[in-house]
């Protein structure tokens, strides 16, 4: 199976691996090189694999739609609604198979908890926390991530995700959500050392409303001191589920009975969540069968991601 890579950070650092790794053949080319871009989807690969920032998103995706080719997209899936619904629909039209690269829902800890969800282990799903601070972008030079004009912030790069793993978790959709953000250094220098503005946030705290009642409060950081182990939590109408690190899983139930699981595995590793993901595209691919997370699960985390920011801008 022949994939092109569109991105060289991401895409080429922890994408490529993957794929390579389940045998694929895999060429890379810079998002910022259209030359390169053109000629690599002249070769009609079986599978582009699009990891350029958001705002180039729309632009590689229909190209690559026009190609002929199957899609795979990160997240956040451009940088408005009105770049997801375009998306969407030109890979509606042409048909051609389409992935959303949500692959936290492959890590073993989230599998567990669907699981469980799933089963009913804690009866009719009411509320849910899920904290996560860290520092990746404290010492980190000015660039797109921070530009909010650009689909930079944490929410994109981060939320995102955890938007995503309440809708799978919950099968409802977003009704009303709002919080707050912030930035953490108004100005950083560039690589060149010259400073620039921030506009996009680096730390939010925010809360869902679902359609079936289900409610959301996230708050995330990417701007701590230091790295804080995250922590979930679930409570249904007969339990409580509390998954502490994505590896210490904890189902409390109201008799007092605990059960206890440990998440092991390369699938609760970062790169292993990828590669178990691109595993299920692969798979996909070649049974020619339907793979959910796809461009209608990036549209619909897109909606929310609106929705989001527009509760969040300040008068």
């Amino acid at each position: 199976m022949k994939v092109v890579i569109i991105g060289t950070g991401f895409g080429e650092n922890v994408v490529a691996p993957a794929w390579q790794s389940l045998g694929c053949e895999v060429e890379i080319v810079s998002p910022r090189d259209d030359v390169a871009v053109r000629k690599a989807l002249a070769g009609k690969p079986d599978l582009v694999s699009i990891h350029s920032p958001p705002f180039m998103h729309k632009a590689h995706v229909l190209s690559a739609l026009e190609s002929g080719s199957a899609v795979l997209c990160d997240k956040p899936f451009g940088i408005s609604t009105g770049d997801a619904r375009a998306m969407y629909d030109a890979a509606m039209e042409c048909g051609a198979p389409n992935f959303l690269n949500f692959e936290f829902r492959c890590r073993a800890s989230n599998l567990k908890v669907k699981e469980l969800v799933d089963s009913g282990a804690i009866g009719t799903l009411q509320h849910g926390s899920w904290q996560a601070w860290n520092h990746l972008l404290r010492e980190r030079n000015h660039g797109w991530l921070f530009d909010a004009a650009l689909g930079g912030g944490w929410l994109g790069a981060y939320g995102s995700h955890l938007i995503d793993n309440i809708l799978w978790l919950t099968g409802s959709r977003v009704i009303e959500c709002g919080g707050v953000s912030s930035i953490s250094q108004t100005q950083r220098p560039d690589r060149e050392g010259k400073l620039q503005d921030c506009t996009a946030e680096d730390a939010a705290c925010f809360q869902l409303l679902l359609e079936n009642g289900f409610t959301a409060n996230v708050d995330i950081s990417a701007a701590a001191p230091l790295y804080v182990e995250p922590r979930m939590t679930l409570i249904g109408s007969d339990g409580i589920i509390e998954l502490y690190n994505d590896e210490a899983l904890v189902l409390k139930r109201p008799d007092q009975r605990e059960e206890k699981f440990t998440i092991e595995g390369e699938h609760n590793q970062f790169m292993g969540a990828q590669t178990a993901w691109l595993k299920n595209v692969k798979q996909a691919l070649l049974d020619e069968a339907p793979l959910s997370p796809s461009f209608a699960d990036g549209l619909a985390t897109a909606r929310v991601l609106e929705q989001l920011k527009r509760s969040l801008e300040r008068p």
